[in-house]
């Protein structure tokens, strides 16, 4: 009953109506006519006991058979007050500005891990373009270098046989065949050793 007591109830029509008679009747108590005419003028939740001494007054100073309470608080609820916010521990600030950092240092490094992989992948791509092409350029030049040995030792070869220009044409043509013959063999066999190593990477 004590908790009842000092319970305030949400505003109604029909509560607030209790309460602006009590603040402009002169019949009641100046402390009920005070609580009530102060309470007009705020948005404040109406006290259970001042609703409660407003239409017992009104009731015995009219000598009427209203207002009853249990009618005048139809429609309404309790109105609860917000309580305070809890003083948190200084450790535990603390503590969660330490997590809150160690979160953000988390999130960077791995955005910086991100951008460090891709960084380090674009690279190794142009250095593996950069590569390839000094492969092939050797390459092309290794080939030019044998097939045009090859015609030389093929004109040789074919000088031997005829001092003619035709016999020395046919034996640097045929040079230049064997030496690309070996070059594609030899290209073959490097190409099937390098595959596997390609493989387990």
């Amino acid at each position: 009953m004590q908790q009842l007591s000092t319970a305030c109830l949400e505003r109604t029509p029909s509560i607030m109506g209790v309460v602006q008679a009590a603040a402009s009747h002169t019949g009641i108590s100046l402390g009920v006519q005070t609580q009530a005419s102060e309470l007009l003028s705020s948005s404040d939740p109406v006290p259970w006991q001042l609703l409660r001494a407003a239409c017992t007054e009104l009731r015995r100073d009219d000598g009427a058979d209203e207002p009853w309470m249990h009618e005048v608080i139809k429609g309404s609820a309790l109105a609860f007050k917000r309580p305070p916010p809890r003083p948190q521990c200084v450790e535990f600030q603390q503590r969660l500005v330490k997590l809150r950092a160690a979160q953000q240092e988390k999130e960077y490094q791995e955005m910086t891990q991100d951008v460090t992989r891709l960084e380090r992948e674009t690279r190794l791509k142009e250095q593996d373009a950069f590569a390839t092409f000094k492969d092939q350029i050797g390459f092309g030049l290794h080939v030019v270098v044998i097939m045009y040995t090859c015609y030389l030792l093929g004109e040789y070869a074919g000088q031997s046989f005829s001092s003619s220009s035709s016999a020395k044409l046919a034996g640097g043509l045929g040079g230049m065949c064997v030496g690309m013959f070996v070059e594609t063999f030899l290209f073959i066999i490097r190409t099937t050793r390098s595959e596997p190593q390609l493989q387990s990477k």
